[in-house]
Parts: C-alpha cells; structure tokens; sequence
C-alpha cells in the first residue's frame, strides 16, 4: 500500500533528491535512461537512482565535496562538485546512508536508505 512515512525535514530530502536526479540526468545525457525505485521494509525506505552514463570509477570519491571526475570535465557536465556531498550530508543528518556504485543500466546507481523512525 506505498511507503511509510518518515519524521523528516522534507525541503532537505527533496534537495538530496533533487540532486541525485539531476546527477543522474546529466550523465545518462541524451537519449540515456534515468530509473527511480523506492522500497520499504520494518528497518526503513531504501530509493535508488540508476543512470546509463558513464560510471563511477571512484565510487566513494564522489562525495568529496568540490570533486568532479574527468568525464564531467570533459563531456561539459556543468555543476559545482557539491550536490553529491550535500546529498550524503542530508541523507547522514537523517541518520541514513547514501552510497554510490554500479548499476545495471551500465552507469551509475545511488542508494540511499532511511530508518524508520522510533515510535
């Protein structure tokens, strides 16, 4: 019957979202495919955003903040090398976790999990 809902501050999870689609949407670049899927068991609500673009080679790096790897460089990619590290800040201040790694699409995948809250 769809997610739970969670105790949260919404303007920050829908910037940390906001920043994992935008992301996404850059490096899938035209003609690529973007996948949202959210899932929810008793320990919380895990999101996934998945992009067919080029891939993470330095998963954990992205979330440096000011990082911007050679692809975004080179291809044009425009953004400041913050919208990751605010996601993992936001997604941490929620006491979450947002990870990167490698998705089926052949790029990019962003897992984010949030606990549920304690009644």
């Amino acid at each position: 019957p769809g997610l739970p809902t969670l105790r949260a501050d919404g303007a920050r999870l829908v910037r940390l979202l906001s920043n994992l689609l935008d992301n996404a949407r850059r490096h899938a670049a035209n003609g690529g495919t973007v996948r949202l899927g959210a899932r929810a068991d008793d320990a919380g609500v895990t999101v996934t955003v998945d992009d067919s673009g080029p891939g993470l080679p330095d998963a954990e790096r992205v979330f440096e903040r000011y990082y911007r790897g050679d692809s975004a460089r080179t291809r044009g990619v425009e953004g400041s090398g913050l919208g990751l590290a605010i996601a993992r800040a936001v997604a941490e201040a929620h006491g979450g976790t947002l990870t990167a790694g490698a998705s089926d699409l052949g790029g990019a995948r962003f897992t984010l999990t949030l606990p549920m809250p304690a009644d």
